[in-house]
């Protein structure tokens, strides 16, 4: 990702981080709270393929999903009525042309919650993941911290980053200040839209 371009003022806001960092529960209440429209990718996903996100994955493979991962973010900023809140996959920005859109289309936001954290999160989560599971079936703890490690290098080019250790309410009070200015500064110098 190379694009220099700032958003400007209004821009969508993108959510990233590895599985369980809080992105889809921190992501509903950062938009009731900042008046924006959420979309959660994994639900959005399913509502185009017409089956559960993760099970989609698990049937149809990792560059599958992507692809589809893609068409269902841009139907979704196309739909848009103004700017939105938006919970993408925990490996969404290994596809580069969709890191690309999200670059253009507004403010990327890194939830960084330790391996740990998000483990434990997941754990008590019923739902399934698809490629948490391959890793751990394939190399266990290991392989899942090295995946955790290959995405935080990706990650690391967001806008914006917030420890996403604590609790939820503590992450979205950070996470909307720090959006927020930069959103107010981007505005002050024009850059990228959500239109």
């Amino acid at each position: 990702m190379t694009w220099t371009g700032r958003p400007r003022a209004g821009a969508h806001w993108f959510l990233c981080g590895f599985s369980g960092a809080g992105k889809s529960t921190v992501g509903r209440t950062l938009a009731a709270r900042a008046g924006r429209a959420f979309v959660d990718l994994d639900d959005a996903i399913a509502t185009r393929v017409g089956i559960d996100a993760a099970a989609w994955l698990a049937a149809q493979g990792e560059d599958r999903f992507r692809s589809d991962e893609l068409a269902a973010l841009r139907d979704a900023l196309a739909a848009a009525r103004g700017p939105l809140v938006v919970a993408l996959g925990g490996g969404a920005l290994e596809r580069s042309d969709l890191a690309e859109l999200v670059r253009r289309r507004g403010l990327l936001a890194w939830l960084d919650a330790p391996l740990e954290t998000c483990l434990r999160r997941l754990e008590a989560d019923a739902g399934s993941r698809p490629i948490l599971d391959a890793a751990r079936r394939e190399g266990g703890a290991a392989a899942v911290a090295r995946l955790h490690g290959q995405r935080r290098v990706r990650y690391a080019t967001a806008d914006v980053r917030v420890e996403a250790g604590g609790s939820d309410s503590a992450t979205c009070a950070a996470l909307l200040e720090a959006l927020a200015a930069a959103d107010d500064r981007a505005g002050a110098r024009g850059g990228r839209s959500h239109s």
